[in-house]
């Protein structure tokens, strides 16, 4: 008996296994899922800039020439409190200089120092990604005076101011103000590091919709932020020749222009041409991009393409156009602009007013 019922517990324990398996093969089911895309962020999207805009005459541009020595003969006696230290030996060209500024609350005095080197503007990327940086110069208000070089062996005044600024090499270089004027430009890396992914939630009150957003992070004394990258520049300058009394009245006057441009946001045009304007102004190229095509597209959606130095121009970032290339304004409908990077410019070709 003992040996039947081990057996028949056996047969059981199958029986019971084959009818479990019979019940699985013998149902059927089915489900479905859908894929959501978590998104994507730009990392080239913070552009974030900190450029001067008030610079102060004390700490800007203005200067003055001694070609004659005659602060250094008077023991400085035009400027109250000034001695031979305060000034930069050898200099025939000053800029005022302000070192140490004045700090009434710690008793400091403000520190005014002069020579051949003007204070510096500085340029700070707070930006995720490179920027471009342009400067120009200009000199007006010289008659009679040669820009652009000292030339000590001559009988005309002479005055050399000139644009430093970072080199390609990364060093200190000068550019000549001449009477054509002087231009630098450049850029300035970003720091990525600086900056981090958030998902924010929608918030009506500040204009948010909810989403993954790209933010500067917040520096903590354990995690402070990477320095940010800048860029300077600052004005130089040296007169020379023979000054007299024919100059008293001649009063040169430098003009700087600087601006920061977002290499991200492409070339745009700052108008329309119509059959009485000829002209438009491309801003935001890359250094080096020239056009490369030209072609007005039109109404009926075929496009002509244009001839440079027939039907129009390009230099120093003008679009001209030339004769009577837009005479059939009524069925063109815009010029496109290719460049030699691949970007595009659209300018709208209206009706004259």
């Amino acid at each position: 008996m003992r040996n039947f019922k081990k057996v028949a517990a056996i047969g059981l324990a199958a029986t019971m296994l084959m009818g479990s398996t019979a019940t699985a093969f013998a149902a059927e089911g089915g489900a479905t899922g859908s894929g959501d895309y978590e998104g994507y962020v730009e990392e080239t999207s913070v552009f974030s800039v900190e450029v001067p805009t008030d610079v102060s005459a004390t700490q800007g541009f203005d200067f003055f020439v001694d070609p004659n020595g005659l602060l250094a003969a008077t023991d400085y006696a035009r400027i109250s409190g000034a001695t031979a230290d305060d000034f930069e030996a050898d200099s025939t060209l000053f800029f005022t200089r302000t070192p140490v500024a004045a700090d009434a609350d710690n008793g400091v005095e403000a520190v005014t120092k002069y020579g051949k080197d003007s204070e510096s503007i500085t340029f700070t990327n707070k930006s995720s990604y490179a920027v471009n940086v342009e400067v120009s110069a200009a000199v007006s208000g010289a008659d009679g005076i040669t820009l652009g070089a000292v030339e000590d062996d001559t009988t005309a005044p002479t005055i050399y101011l000139a644009l430093v600024a970072p080199g390609t090499d990364g060093n200190d270089a000068a550019t000549p103000i001449t009477a054509s004027g002087a231009a630098v430009t450049g850029s300035i890396d970003g720091e990525n590091s600086n900056f981090e992914v958030v998902y924010k939630q929608a918030d009506a009150d500040a204009g948010t919709e909810a989403g993954y957003y790209y933010v500067q992070k917040t520096a903590t004394d354990d995690n402070p932020l990477a320095p940010w990258k800048t860029y300077s520049f600052k004005l130089t300058g040296a007169c020379g020749g023979t000054w007299t009394a024919a100059q008293a009245e001649v009063a040169p006057t430098v003009t700087l222009t600087w601006k920061v441009t977002d290499p991200a946001a492409g070339p745009s045009t700052s108008g329309s041409l119509s059959t009485s304007s000829k002209a438009v102004t491309i801003s935001g190229l890359g250094e080096g991009v020239t056009l490369k095509s030209a072609a007005v597209a039109k109404t009926d959606g075929t496009s002509v393409a244009m001839t440079s130095g027939t039907h129009f121009t390009f230099s120093a970032g003008t679009f001209t156009v030339l004769k009577d290339a837009l005479v059939s304004n009524t069925s063109y409908k815009e010029w496109v602009l290719t460049f030699s990077d691949d970007s595009t410019v659209k300018i709208s070709i209206v009706a004259a007013s």
